[in-house]
């Protein structure tokens, strides 16, 4: 039976977040840079590893560099030739996270998150592998010191798939 899916797939995002208002005194950007690989369990299944590198600076903070690295599952529910729509879980350590009631985040080293969402990748350009991948992900600190918000990163990213 011959295979008619990527094996291996190698994926990149940069994320910005900002918030400036003058009447709360807020003054917060945060870029998340996201690296990726993954490969095919099944033709629908991928596991895969990651690491986010998130660079912040607000406030009183100053510039601030924080990490989330895990690994993933990610299951495609629809799959068309143009287009595959799927759901993604994961478990990650890292150090960051945001106190409910702070206006800017906080470090605490060997946090744990369980992460989930889902997402869509689109097919740029016709039999070379190369994605767009449209996402979001929301990872949850596990057992945290206090009530904290969770770190939700969209994606707009691009992936690579080998091996067809």
């Amino acid at each position: 039976m011959g295979q008619d899916y990527y094996r291996f797939t190698i994926g990149s995002s940069i994320t910005y977040i900002g918030e400036h208002n003058k009447f709360n005194y807020i003054d917060y950007d945060e870029f998340t840079w996201n690296l990726n690989a993954s490969f095919n369990i099944t033709k629908k299944l991928q596991f895969g590893v990651q690491a986010l590198s998130i660079f912040a600076d607000g406030g009183n903070m100053g510039y601030e560099y924080y990490h989330i690295t895990g690994m993933f599952f990610q299951y495609s529910f629809v799959q068309l030739k143009t287009i595959n729509f799927f759901v993604e879980s994961s478990i990650n350590t890292g150090n960051f996270y945001f106190p409910k009631n702070k206006l800017y985040p906080s470090r605490l080293s060997h946090l744990k998150y369980f992460g989930w969402g889902g997402g869509a990748e689109i097919l740029l350009l016709k039999n070379k592998g190369l994605f767009l991948d449209l996402s979001f992900i929301s990872y949850h600190p596990l057992k945290p010191p206090e009530k904290c918000i969770a770190f939700t990163q969209y994606i707009i990213g691009i992936n690579y798939k080998f091996g067809r």
